[in-house]
């Protein structure tokens, strides 16, 4: 009989620690979190870059705001926005919302290359908004 029971606590014992082993979690911070966390003291304005002529401009979606919110850029350049944020968000016109980019999920990236100035905000956060001047 006493052997049974220590049969009987040892397999209880080894199931509760392979049970256990299982529910150690694997999940270790990942690097977009770190870089969100470490770029928590400024946003610093994107550099445009230049191919052929054509300037890419970008513009970080981050802490509930774009940045840049106003830019200035030449006909025919492109604007990428990038949700760097922790949430959703989408780029709409303002203030009719005539044309939206849909709903861009984090890391998810969007262009435009605007032939005319407009105003633009997140329908989600209406609150951010920023500004696009187009000049010649």
């Amino acid at each position: 009989m006493k052997s049974s029971i220590n049969c009987f606590q040892f397999l209880t014992t080894f199931a509760i620690m392979v049970l256990l082993s299982g529910c150690q979690s694997s999940i270790s911070p990942s690097d977009e979190m770190l870089t969100q966390h470490q770029s928590e003291e400024s946003i610093e304005p994107p550099v445009p870059q230049e191919s052929e002529g054509i300037t890419k401009h970008t513009i970080v979606i981050e802490k509930m705001q774009f940045t840049p919110a106003d830019l200035t850029i030449h006909k025919g350049d492109t604007i990428v926005w990038i949700n760097k944020g922790i949430v959703d968000h989408d780029i709409s016109e303002y203030p009719n919302k005539s044309w939206t980019s849909g709903v861009l999920k984090i890391g998810d990236s969007w262009e435009n290359t605007p032939s005319q100035s407009f105003d633009y905000f997140c329908s989600i956060h209406m609150t951010m908004k920023g500004s696009i001047q187009v000049i010649d």
